[in-house]
C-alpha cells in the first residue's frame, strides 16, 4: 500500500541526480571547449585567401564571420559540414579552412560531391591550422569586430551553432555599448603550443574522441 508514496519521493532525488549529471556534462563540453579553443589573437589577425581569390581580414567585419576548420578525411565533419552549409546559404557569412585535405581540385572535387558551396581556404600542410592554433576538427570559432567571441570543437548541430551566434552578437552588441574594446585574449593563446607531435594518432586513424587530429603530410 505503501509503494507509491515511497516510489513519489524517489522522484525529487532522481531529478536531482539528473540536474547534477546534465551539468557536468555541460560543464565537461566548456571546458573541453576552453581547452581546444583557437588562438584568439591568431584567429583576429589572419589574413587569408579563399580558392576563388577572396580576401578575408576578420578586422574588418562587423557582423559574426563563422570560421569553419575542417577536412575530408574527418568523420564528424561529414555531419557538421552541412549545417554549416545551411547556415552559408541562409546568409550567415561562413569562411572555411580545409585542413591538409589535397589540392585546390582535390578540395572542390569534394565541396562538389558532398554539395557544399561555402568559401574555402585551402590548407594542403595544415601550416594555417597550425598558425590558428587548430589541432582537431571540426572546430568552429565565432569571429566579429576583429575578436574571437566563441569557439567549440567536436559534432556541433545547427541549432547549437545559431544559439552560439545569437550569443556572438548580443556580445559584440553589448561591447559597443561599453566602448573601445582592449585588446583580445583568450586561453587559446597557448594552444598551438600544446599540440606536440606525440599528441597525434598514428596514420590511418581519424576518430580520437571529440573531434580529431591528423599528422602533418611530408
Amino acid at each position: 500500500m505503501d509503494a507509491s508514496p515511497r516510489s513519489e519521493r524517489r522522484w525529487p532525488a532522481r531529478l536531482r541526480s539528473l540536474a547534477l549529471n546534465l551539468f557536468l556534462l555541460l560543464a565537461l563540453v566548456a571546458a573541453l571547449d576552453w581547452y581546444r579553443a583557437p588562438d584568439a589573437r591568431a584567429v583576429a589577425v589572419a589574413r587569408l585567401n579563399t580558392t576563388q581569390g577572396e580576401a578575408v581580414d576578420f578586422q574588418a567585419q562587423r557582423q559574426p564571420t563563422l570560421l569553419y576548420v575542417w577536412a575530408e578525411w574527418c568523420g564528424y565533419c561529414r555531419h557538421t559540414s552541412p549545417a554549416i552549409e545551411r547556415l552559408h546559404r541562409s546568409g550567415q557569412r561562413v569562411v572555411s579552412v580545409a585542413m591538409q585535405s589535397g589540392t585546390d581540385a582535390q578540395v572542390h572535387a569534394y565541396m562538389r560531391k558532398h554539395g557544399l558551396t561555402f568559401p574555402v581556404v585551402n590548407d594542403p600542410d595544415g601550416e594555417i591550422s597550425r598558425m590558428l592554433g587548430v589541432g582537431v576538427t571540426p572546430t568552429i570559432a565565432i569571429v566579429s569586430d576583429g575578436r574571437m567571441r566563441l569557439a567549440t570543437s567536436g559534432w556541433t548541430s545547427e541549432y547549437g551553432l545559431r544559439l552560439r551566434l545569437w550569443l556572438a552578437r548580443w556580445q559584440a552588441g553589448a561591447n559597443r555599448d561599453q566602448g573601445p574594446l582592449a585588446p583580445a585574449s583568450n586561453a587559446g593563446d597557448r594552444a598551438a603550443a600544446e599540440v606536440e607531435p606525440n599528441q597525434l594518432p598514428p596514420p590511418g586513424r581519424t576518430q580520437p574522441g571529440i573531434g580529431e587530429r591528423r599528422e602533418s603530410r611530408p
